[in-house]
């Protein structure tokens, strides 16, 4: 009550103020409300999902003790494995069915969870498999070994209707994103030429120089994000749309990881996540300023601009995190003036 009584002391404009306080919070630093998703799974290959409900597929646990987990809502669920001690989910669509892979002895096989339950959807042949994308259709990409025996080349596949398809792509082969039309990208001859799949057909994208590239993310419109490397080795960040291929990371060490159906891209530039909207770079970190994080890495973004990645956190260890949008300040302000007219006619009514 005592507060209650010092805010209608204030001023009309102080008043918006306590109220857009109260409602939105004092951990909002910038344009974005920061979640610590916990340590990030000890694993070389760092890659997470988030649709468009704002549910999070990534890995819980250090170590070699990691498990696949679905973030939504300030939980954190388990997914479990196949038997095996670790998973891994990379991806979920937005039905909330979650895709990766799960160690099954005496290797790794692609997962679908879903509802509760974890399924093996198995290999082309061999013993690994791993699942990389999944759209709204339910198809899944990712690489499996097409052999049986030990050090056998991985091929990239189709999943659909129970039934995992090799598709085709020459050499060593991976496939990291499909749309939903179908589309498939991804690279071929060993992670040396990004290649669109559709229709049955395989189209070999441009690059920008370098000898060798990967396109690891596809939208609805059929824009394409991934890198290539130059003769120094250093990665450039590219964009195919419409026939052409445009370099993304200038002479910088970057690579450009995702892009939702908006156009906005996400990856990472130089040594810290980046955010690529309008033609015009953005350093996360410069966004999110006071924060105690530095962002290093963007592996996620959904049609509501919401990121997923890694950094380190104030307490200097490297976890996943998620980045949410905020309201404008307008309408922050123009919130805040209801609610606070609200009290006012409130206050009056009583008085």
């Amino acid at each position: 009550m005592r507060g209650n009584q010092v805010r209608f002391k204030y001023g009309a404009l102080q008043s918006v103020t306590l109220v857009c306080l109260l409602f939105f919070g004092a951990s909002e630093v910038g344009a974005y409300v920061i979640t610590d998703l916990g340590q990030i799974a000890g694993i070389d290959f760092y890659r997470y999902g988030i649709n468009n409900s704002g549910q999070v597929a990534f890995a819980t646990g250090g170590g070699l003790n990691y498990h696949a987990a679905l973030w939504q809502n300030g939980t954190t669920t388990d997914l479990g494995t196949l038997g095996g001690p670790t998973s891994f989910g990379f991806a979920i669509n937005n039905l909330g069915a979650v895709v990766g892979g799960a160690d099954i002895y005496p290797g790794s096989h692609t997962f679908m969870w879903q509802n509760g339950i974890m399924s093996d959807l198995g290999t082309l042949a061999g013993s690994y498999s791993n699942a990389y994308a999944m759209n709204d259709v339910g198809q899944i990409v990712g690489s499996s070994t097409y052999l049986a025996g030990n050090n056998v080349p991985r091929h990239a596949y189709l999943w659909q209707n129970g039934t995992m398809t090799d598709l085709g792509f020459s050499g060593q082969s991976f496939a990291y994103g499909i749309n939903n039309s179908g589309q498939v990208v991804g690279s071929k001859n060993n992670r040396s030429v990004p290649v669109l799949w559709e229709n049955g057909v395989v189209t070999d994208l441009p690059i920008t120089g370098g000898t060798s590239a990967e396109a690891l993310a596809i939208n609805n419109s059929g824009q394409t994000v991934g890198y290539s490397y130059t003769g120094n080795s250093n990665p450039r960040a590219l964009l195919w749309q419409n026939g052409s291929v445009i370099n993304l990371g200038g002479n910088t060490n970057s690579k450009a990881a995702a892009i939702n159906n908006l156009g906005q891209i996400v990856g990472s530039f130089g040594t810290h996540a980046a955010l690529w909207q309008n033609g015009t770079f953005v350093d996360l970190n410069d966004l999110v300023v006071g924060s105690g994080w530095t962002f290093q890495e963007a592996d996620a973004i959904n049609d509501n601009g919401w990121i997923v990645g890694f950094g380190s956190n104030p307490a200097g260890q490297t976890h996943v995190f998620l980045l949410t949008g905020v309201p404008e300040p307008s309408s922050m302000i123009l919130a805040g003036l209801g609610v606070a007219g609200l009290f006012v006619r409130r206050r009056r009514r009583n008085t």
